[in-house]
């Protein structure tokens, strides 16, 4: 039970790493009397990053803190029956509200099967020269290639099937992965007869082929310890038909704003920093979102999750907390290497 509790005085930070670690998706907050304060869920977390809160604060600013609970005198046979559709994590109290055991409820997979589309289809010219030999996807972290990185971290997460898009120098990245079957698993290869920008090359996938309902689509350049799990059943939770993870980006202002209404001074901000929700072209799409995409054109991710904003669709962000590189450039790829374990 100790790998599911941290104490009411913890930051929000310290519940993030509590959740990555017993893989459970939430947290119970006692005090030092042990005493139920609450539960915190992997989504709270997000929706509190989404809001602004830092995750420095007091656990408190994200904690639902009337749970659902179960009595201890209620036979442990019995506690099947409080099972809720949502609620996977459940506190046992006493009539004090002291925690005296908790219920995991043992969660089903939520899908019949997981595909993930990776874009492994760029030049890298950022990159050179060492993508004048190789592509992108091969580029080694720590001595091993970035897609090969993402391609494990997704297995963990039980993805089973890999369609990788390719272009430039496809041939190596074919040799390299082949078939998948070394790694335990189905990869396929979609050709990209062009650039084709970040989504274009969805359009020559036949999404009919697979019992999968939503894809999760990612850049080949990314170094991340996401939580693949947490993000599906988000996009799931949420009903969305389009969901981007975002990371939030610090803009630091050097001056004073001065902020007025025409020539009135309403207010001056010394140095403020202003946050701001950044793609990390990292996303989960279901299939109707496909046939937005024009049939082998240039198309980027953007452009389709503005076309799904503008016909009303539900269109959602999902917050990263965890690690996220982008290797774009070679401070990027210096930065991976020295903090990538």
């Amino acid at each position: 039970m100790d790998d599911l509790l941290i104490n009411d005085d913890c930051t929000i930070k310290d519940a993030m790493q509590a959740i990555t670690l017993n893989k459970k998706q939430a947290v119970v907050i006692v005090d030092s009397q042990m005493a139920l304060k609450g539960v915190v869920t992997d989504g709270d977390i997000r929706r509190g990053i989404l809001k602004g809160i830092s995750i420095e604060e007091n656990i408190s600013q994200v904690l639902n803190v009337s749970p659902k609970t179960i009595p201890c005198d209620v036979d442990k046979c019995d506690w099947y029956k409080y099972e809720l559709e949502d609620i996977n994590i459940y506190p046992i109290v006493d009539k004090k509200n002291k925690l005296i055991d908790i219920y995991i409820k043992a969660v089903s997979e939520l899908f019949n099967e997981k595909v993930a589309v990776i874009m492994a289809g760029g030049l890298g010219t950022r990159l050179k020269p060492i993508t004048e030999d190789i592509p992108k996807a091969l580029v080694n972290v720590k001595g091993e290639p970035i897609l090969l990185k993402i391609i494990k971290h997704l297995k963990v997460h039980n993805f089973k099937r890999i369609i990788l898009t390719v272009n430039y120098k496809a041939d190596l990245i074919k040799n390299y992965f082949k078939d998948g079957k070394d790694l335990g698993l189905k990869i396929e290869y979609i050709n990209e007869p062009k650039k084709m920008g970040t989504a274009g090359s969805l359009s020559l996938i036949e999404t009919r082929k697979y019992n999968a309902n939503s894809f999760l689509v990612m850049n080949c350049d990314i170094v991340t310890d996401i939580d693949f799990t947490a993000l599906m059943r988000f996009h799931e939770s949420q009903k969305s038909l389009a969901t981007m993870c975002v990371n939030q980006f610090d803009f630091n202002v050097a001056y004073g704003v001065v902020e007025t209404c025409e020539s009135r001074i309403t207010q001056i901000k010394e140095k403020p920093v202003y946050k701001f929700n950044v793609n990390s072209g990292i996303y989960v799409l279901k299939k109707l979102t496909f046939k937005f995409i024009p049939k082998n054109e240039f198309y980027d991710m953007t452009q389709l999750f503005d076309e799904l904003i503008l016909n009303g669709k539900e269109v959602h962000a999902f917050p990263l907390h965890e690690k996220w590189i982008d290797i774009g450039h070679f401070s990027d790829l210096k930065k991976a290497n020295e903090i990538e374990k």
